[in-house]
């Protein structure tokens, strides 16, 4: 495996926010009770390629991915860290959500994938109220009939970026494979592989205005925007880049 960079994402928390476009945020909701997005049929390519290299999700550890926000635009209001790491967290009621946003970066297709938590607990009462996670899976282009994919990057336990290519057994009949589990006191995820989970998928431009308006605004951990949002997106796909994808097979 060919890891192309390590590029330390401390910055990410720390990235100037310009201020979202203002409208009407609904209200928190539990959240074992906000209805997911069903999957759209994909039309575009861009759709199509999202489809394609969807990634699944194995489980080690804490809690199993639920949805953030419904059509409506209520977002979930979590849950504290206290009980085991996956207490009350183990199934979504309603269905489960992978969330995506895509564009060109350098020449590069990136698409960022991105998964909520309820609450990021590593043991009862050590964590926080609610957890995003993100990889991002690079391709070629996703107009070609058979797009290429080039490599992921992971977010790694301390908060650095790894990009790096894909090994046979890291790949689903669909797309790359992942791993939710814990280091240094906080999940993360990584390359896996193991056979995990497939979500509903909905991209960040087949949801409702009023849930695009909510998460552009929701503050989440130590007062974040989920990885997807306008302030963050651009940022967030430029600190996954690196210049060897141009090269790579």
């Amino acid at each position: 495996m060919k890891t192309f960079a390590f590029l330390c994402a401390a910055a990410l928390a720390a990235v100037p926010l310009a201020k979202s476009e203002q409208c009407r945020m609904a209200d928190r909701a539990n959240h074992d009770l906000l209805q997911p997005f069903p999957e759209p049929k994909p039309t575009t390519a861009s759709e199509i390629a999202a489809i394609q290299f969807k990634p699944t999700l194995y489980i080690e550890h804490g809690c199993h991915p639920y949805p953030a926000v419904n059509a409506q635009g209520n977002t979930s209001s979590g849950l504290k860290p206290t009980g085991p790491p996956d207490g009350r967290c183990k199934k979504p009621p309603l269905g489960s959500q992978i969330y995506a946003r895509a564009d060109w970066y350098d020449d590069q297709w990136g698409m960022i994938f991105a998964w909520f938590f309820p609450k990021d607990s590593v043991s009862p009462g050590i964590g926080h109220r609610y957890d995003w996670e993100w990889v991002v899976v690079w391709i070629n282009n996703p107009s070609v009939s058979t797009p290429i994919l080039k490599a992921v990057t992971t977010v790694e336990s301390d908060g650095q970026t790894r990009t790096e290519r894909i090994e046979a057994d890291q790949m689903s009949p669909n797309g790359p494979k992942f791993e939710y589990d814990i280091e240094d006191n906080r999940h993360y995820i990584e390359l896996s592989d193991k056979d995990g989970e497939s979500q509903p998928l909905i991209m960040w431009h087949q949801m409702t205005p009023e849930a695009q308006c909510a998460l552009n605004n929701a503050r989440w951990n130590k007062d974040r925007l989920m990885p997807l949002a306008d302030d963050v997106f651009r940022f967030n796909l430029a600190n996954a880049y690196h210049a060897d994808l141009d090269s790579s097979a």
